[in-house]
């Protein structure tokens, strides 16, 4: 398919945004970590010309979670236990076409890029995290960029394929997400979208054993050897039920912390019935071709059939 003229190169990669400067002011600028210049770079013309963010950037739920994924990426690989991109993703995504460009809204440590790269010829990443954006960047040829899932720094329609798993369940406005997701799809474009499910239960454990687990973490201030204990006991006691139910994800000490920290820790963590999902799709002018219980989630894979017009 034919792209977009690059009639807004980006800055060479002295000139380009430091992540120094991007902690102060992100959301101003899409933050590219990756040489040279980008292909079809009217991508984000939504956010190079200076406009404000979105939404506040201070004091919100998705700084609280961006804040977390920080000091705690999900889905690094490690050579250890390296993570194996999911079958339904590689299903989902087979076909797209020779020269397709593909998008990963929430990549966390990057777990599912080698399944991206096998399928499309151009791959972009996103994550507020700006750690996970960073791992990305340094172990992959894609293009990680730093940003707000509630406010894709991308022109609508940009992407043939855009993949969102369990990542807009953190954001706090889960509607807004996949709002977001459809509209950088372009029309007939695939959507591969997880949620968590309600009812659940994930969705109980979350809120009881995970909310004491985050109300412990929360002493650290006043009382970090007690905070320290709770932890080291909760996580030990995770790592032993593990090794019993889920015995492929003990080999690695790491990878199993962050799937833990993920679990309970996570600040911000929606469940979703499926009719209200569906209704969210098609209110943002997608077809929802499957939706089906998928672990503690719901698996949906859609596709666009119009671009309303955007909100903003």
């Amino acid at each position: 398919m034919s792209r977009p003229a690059a009639d807004t190169p980006l800055p060479p990669p002295e000139e380009a945004p430091t992540p120094a400067r991007m902690r102060r002011a992100w959301g101003e600028t899409a933050v590219v970590l990756a040489p040279g210049p980008l292909a079809g770079a009217r991508l984000y013309a939504r956010t190079r010309g200076g406009a404000e963010p979105a939404w506040p950037l201070l004091d919100t739920e998705p700084w609280r979670s961006e804040t977390f994924y920080d000091q705690s990426p999900f889905g690094v690989p490690s050579g250890a236990a390296p993570w194996r991109p999911d079958a339904r993703l590689v299903e989902a995504l087979a076909g797209i076409g020779d020269d397709a460009r593909v998008a990963e809204v929430g990549s966390g440590g990057g777990r599912n890029v080698p399944a991206l790269l096998g399928a499309a010829s151009e791959v972009v990443v996103l994550d507020q995290s700006l750690r996970s954006v960073e791992l990305v960047a340094a172990a992959h040829p894609v293009r990680a960029v730093r940003g707000s899932a509630l406010a894709l720094p991308f022109l609508d329609a940009s992407f043939d394929a855009v993949v969102c798993e369990g990542v807009a369940h953190h954001t706090g406005d889960v509607e807004r997400a996949l709002a977001e997701v459809a509209r950088v799809t372009r029309p007939g474009g695939r959507m591969y979208v997880t949620v968590y499910r309600s009812p659940s239960r994930y969705q109980a454990i979350y809120h009881t054993l995970g909310s004491a687990l985050r109300a412990a973490r929360e002493l650290g201030t006043a009382a970090p050897a007690v905070a320290r204990a709770i932890d080291h006991a909760a996580f030990a006691g995770y790592r032993a039920a593990t090794r019993v139910v889920k015995r492929g994800r003990t080999g690695d000490r790491d990878a199993l912390r962050s799937v833990y920290e993920d679990y309970f820790l996570t600040p911000i963590a929606t469940f979703h019935r499926p009719d209200d999902i569906r209704a969210l799709l098609e209110r943002a002018g997608c077809v929802v071709d499957e939706l089906a219980p998928y672990r503690n989630q719901w698996l949906v894979i859609a596709h666009r059939i119009h671009v309303p017009p955007s909100p903003r």
